[in-house]
């Protein structure tokens, strides 16, 4: 039971940007081209959340100009990252082989220390066999949600950093107040447009990711 709530919990993840294997989630063509329009895209965005100082000199508020320059170093960082990091395949494997060696050793070693010889039987094969095999998926599923943590982390830090020379070259447009934060497990459910722009321009942003 324990091994197939993870299945779900990983399918779960896997078909929604709001899910915990947010690492992987990325934008699309089509999704740079509602960001140029002025809209808002969860996958850009899948690995940060943008916050704003209340006491800034913005009023606490986040401008529509600043929220679309987040998405695109975002999305560039997610696509530089992305090339470089190991991919969920790769964490799969890998995770799938050390849990495979670390459960069957562990299992096999601790079943000839407690239990007698059985005739006909060697323990540390037969119960080593099962646990390998346990451990291989769920050292699988494990690999999968540890790389998206590292490839999400990646691509916060990234943003942040960005955003914070972005601020640096143009203090006369975007506010040092407004600050990006790494979102390795992914966001609320239901949508994460920052809840600190203006009334009228969440109305634009709404709008303009609509069309």
């Amino acid at each position: 039971m324990a091994v197939l709530a993870m299945f779900v919990l990983l399918l779960a993840g896997c078909a929604s940007v709001t899910g915990p294997y947010v690492g992987y989630v990325t934008g699309t063509e089509d999704d740079k081209k509602v960001v140029e329009k002025g809209g808002w895209c969860e996958a850009c965005a899948a690995q940060i959340a943008i916050v704003v100082n209340p006491r800034g000199k913005n009023g606490g508020k986040l401008s529509v100009e600043a929220l679309k320059e987040i998405q695109f170093l975002s999305m560039s960082c997610q696509g530089q990252v992305g090339a470089q990091a190991a991919g969920p395949g790769q964490a799969v494997a890998t995770g799938a082989a050390i849990g495979s060696v670390a459960g069957g050793l562990g299992t096999g070693l601790g079943a000839e220390a407690a239990y007698r010889k059985t005739p006909g039987i060697n323990n540390f094969s037969y119960f080593g066999t099962f646990g390998a095999v346990a451990n291989t998926v769920t050292g699988g599923v494990n690999g999968y949600a540890t790389g998206s943590y590292n490839l999400a982390t990646g691509i916060g830090s990234c943003t942040a950093q960005f955003w914070a020379r972005e601020i640096k070259r143009r203090p006369d447009v975007f506010d040092d107040d407004v600050v990006l934060v790494s979102l390795p497990y992914g966001k609320r459910a239901g949508g994460s447009l920052p809840p600190t722009l203006s009334s009228a321009d969440r109305e634009a942003v709404i709008r303009n990711s609509q069309q």
